[in-house]
């Protein structure tokens, strides 16, 4: 063999083996069961179509949409914490294949929650049609929990003796500002929002907390989702999400919000 054949045949190698290595990592991202399948999604861009780019917008270029997911790595250390029972890990093809057969566009492809833009985390897909409309029907009556993974500022249990705090205060749109959600805490709140209040609730459970740093790290659970629902109600708890821009501190400690989806229940 001589040296040009020998370079070739050197790169063909490497070529498989670098894509071997990237198939790996991009599978630690996506995981499927029977039913369903998560996807992790990074922080910084919309989970679907909504006048902005989003990750859906990907599904039919299997290119951008290895690059975007695979831009995820820090959530590998909040792995322990996922809700995975069941799940196994499935390649990117497969998973595409799958949603873009299954589901039109205008379907978003399965497509079963939302996430902020700047959470990260999983995103649930139907497998089928038959998946897609138990989970709906099973959203209705509430019996869907949503978990999350939150790092926030303080302790928000110091003065508790509970190992769960359920939040329940009335959740509005800002009347001025179009990107906030406001809390209402008292009469005088009401004149800063519009349209009716949203009544949900949002628990939280303590994993653990740094006293030098003082900082917490919480399980949060939701069943109804709004918009912007934890980070406002973990506002109004006074322990702010570490990275969040619109609710947390002035100028806030991290570039990232640090709120992520880790599973269903």
């Amino acid at each position: 063999m001589n040296f040009i054949a020998f370079c070739k045949k050197s790169l063909v190698y490497l070529f498989f083996i670098a894509r071997l290595l990237l198939y790996s990592n991009l599978k630690t991202m996506i995981h499927s069961n029977q039913n369903y399948t998560l996807l992790r999604k990074p922080n910084g861009i919309a989970s679907t179509f909504w006048g902005q780019q989003s990750i859906l917008d990907y599904f039919e270029d299997l290119q951008k949409l290895q690059s975007i997911i695979n831009n995820n790595s820090d959530f590998n250390k909040y792995s322990l914490y996922c809700y995975l029972g069941g799940y196994v890990k499935q390649d990117i093809d497969t998973f595409l294949f799958n949603q873009t057969t299954q589901f039109t566009k205008e379907q978003e492809y399965g497509l079963l929650n939302r996430l902020d833009n700047d959470t990260g985390g999983f995103l649930y897909f139907a497998k089928n049609i038959e998946s897609y409309t138990f989970y709906k029907e099973q959203q209705q009556k509430l019996a869907i929990q949503k978990m999350y993974l939150a790092q926030v500022h303080g302790n928000p249990f110091f003065k508790s003796n509970e190992n769960l705090i359920t939040i329940e205060t009335p959740i509005m749109h800002h009347r001025f500002d179009d990107q906030k959600m406001i809390f209402i805490n008292h009469e005088k709140d009401k004149n800063q929002w519009r349209w009716e209040p949203h009544l949900v609730s949002t628990t939280i459970e303590l994993i653990s907390y740094d006293q030098e740093k003082n900082i917490s790290l919480l399980r949060v659970m939701i069943h109804k989702w709004i918009r912007h629902q934890i980070r406002v109600h973990l506002k109004s708890i006074w322990a702010p999400i570490l990275g969040d821009k619109l609710y947390g501190p002035k100028p806030p400690i991290s570039d990232t919000l640090h709120l992520r989806s880790i599973g269903m229940k």
